[in-house]
C-alpha cells in the first residue's frame, strides 16, 4: 500500500512532500519525505503521487493499492487522457508499468500519518537535496502507526 500526502512551508515557497508504504499486514517497508517548489497545491499532491510511483518501481513494489486524501488527484487519473499536465502523464505511464494498481480516495483522517510525516519534516526545518528515504518509521511519528 502507498499512501501520499503534501505539508506546505509557511512563508516559502516550498511544500515537503511524503509518503509511506506498507505490506498486506500494515507493516512499514519504506518511508520518504521531499521539498519541493510549490507550484500549486494540486500539483504539489501530484508531486508526492510521483515519486511515490517512482520509487514504488525502483524497489519492485509491484502488488501496490493507493491511498490519496485528494479527490481531485484521483478523478485526473480516471479522466480521459487528453489531460496537459505533463505530471499526471507521468504517473499514469508509471501506474502502467507498475500494472495499474487501484488508486482510491481516503479521507484526510484516514491519512494522521502521513500528514504527521510531512508536518514533523517541516517543524524540524529539515532540508534535503532530493528524497530522504526512511526504512524505519520515525520515532515522532510511531505513537501514530
Amino acid at each position: 500500500m502507498l499512501n501520499t500526502d503534501a505539508t506546505f512551508i509557511p512563508g516559502t515557497e516550498h511544500a515537503t512532500i511524503a509518503g509511506i508504504f506498507r505490506n498486506c499486514t500494515g507493516a512499514w517497508l519504506l518511508g520518504f519525505i521531499n521539498q519541493v517548489l510549490i507550484l500549486n497545491p494540486l500539483e504539489v499532491k501530484i508531486h508526492a503521487l510521483l515519486l511515490g510511483l517512482s520509487l514504488a518501481l525502483e524497489y519492485k513494489f509491484f502488488s501496490l493499492e493507493i491511498n490519496l486524501d485528494c479527490q481531485q488527484v484521483v478523478n485526473l487519473l480516471r479522466e480521459m487522457p487528453n489531460t496537459s499536465s505533463s505530471l499526471i502523464y507521468d504517473c499514469r505511464c508509471l501506474l502502467r508499468t507498475l500494472g495499474n494498481p487501484q488508486v482510491k480516495h481516503v479521507y484526510r483522517e484516514q491519512n494522521k500519518l502521513m500528514d504527521a510525516m510531512a508536518k514533523k519534516h517541516v517543524q524540524n526545518n529539515a532540508t534535503s537535496v532530493g528524497p530522504l528515504l526512511l526504512w524505519d518509521p520515525p520515532i515522532s511519528i510511531k505513537d501514530i502507526l
